[in-house]
């Protein structure tokens, strides 16, 4: 804080025409009540930064709400994305007695890979829809008997 004779000044207050009073006082006025001038200040200042600072974080929230679900959901999909993927390349999980390509890549219905994966079909379908899309897999189609395609993983 701040002392000695420097940070004092002195006033003349007129008082009437004939009288003239000398009033001594601080440069510094927070020294001499620190606490009150702050809860004087309080009023003035804090409260409406406290409100306008609510409101802002209220704003900026309501505004990014949907983007901040977007990136969860894709986050998600990313992640059952590439359980699937993983689950096509993988020879070991579907049996020898499988429809084959003429690569030798295993075909698999996506009912089959929702049963082995223990997810929904529908999920498990729209996976398969956004890998094809990114050209991860391919879908070959179905059979007379059986319409619902087979998929298997493209090697790059």
């Amino acid at each position: 804080m701040h002392s000695g004779s420097r940070d004092w000044a002195v006033d003349c207050r007129i008082g009437s025409r004939w009288f003239c009073e000398i009033v001594q006082h601080s440069l510094w006025p927070m020294d001499e009540n620190l606490f009150r001038w702050g809860i004087e200040r309080w009023q003035s200042w804090g409260i409406p930064t406290v409100v306008a600072s609510i409101a802002a974080l209220v704003t900026w929230f309501l505004a990014r709400r949907t983007e901040l679900k977007e990136a969860r959901r894709v986050k998600a999909d990313s992640a059952v994305d590439s359980q699937v993927f993983r689950a096509l390349q993988n020879r070991d999980l579907w049996g020898a007695s499988r429809p084959m390509t003429g690569a030798g890549d295993r075909l698999v219905r996506s009912a089959e890979l929702a049963e082995a994966l223990s997810l929904d079909c529908e999920v498990v379908a729209d996976s398969l829809e956004r890998l094809e899309a990114k050209g991860r897999v391919k879908n070959e189609g179905g059979t007379l008997d059986n319409p619902a395609p087979y998929w298997f993983a493209l090697h790059r």
